[in-house]
């Protein structure tokens, strides 16, 4: 849980002052740092970045009442009216993201420490 939080609050804070890539770094790097397994390494990526990026779009969302999602949606995935799409796939990426990169951050670190344990 700890590594969740950790995480989502620098990749929410970090985003602001950075590009969206940011995250993966981040996730790598806590991972690294704290993970105890493979699964819970992609678990905790995953679940903070989702975190984040769902709450943001969500943010997003209502702030311009929903025509940036529609527009979105209408320009990449050809549905028209499809904002709630463009609201779950965004956060989907972001999670997929930052499971890869908690779950290569957990396997670096034991690549390398093999026998390192928390």
């Amino acid at each position: 849980m700890k590594s969740i939080l950790l995480i989502a609050v620098l990749s929410a804070v970090a985003q602001f002052f950075m590009p969206w890539w940011i995250i993966a770094p981040i996730a790598f790097g806590v991972c690294f740092w704290q993970s105890e397994s493979a699964g819970k390494a992609f678990l905790e990526g995953t679940a903070s970045v989702t975190l984040v990026w769902t709450a943001y779009t969500v943010f997003l969302n209502i702030q311009n009442g929903g025509v940036l999602a529609t527009r979105m949606g209408e320009l990449l995935l050809k549905q028209p009216n499809s904002p709630g799409l463009m609201l779950t796939l965004a956060p989907f990426i972001g999670g997929l993201v930052g499971g890869i990169a908690g779950l290569a951050g957990f396997y670096v670190r034991q690549a390398f420490m093999p026998r390192f344990k928390l």
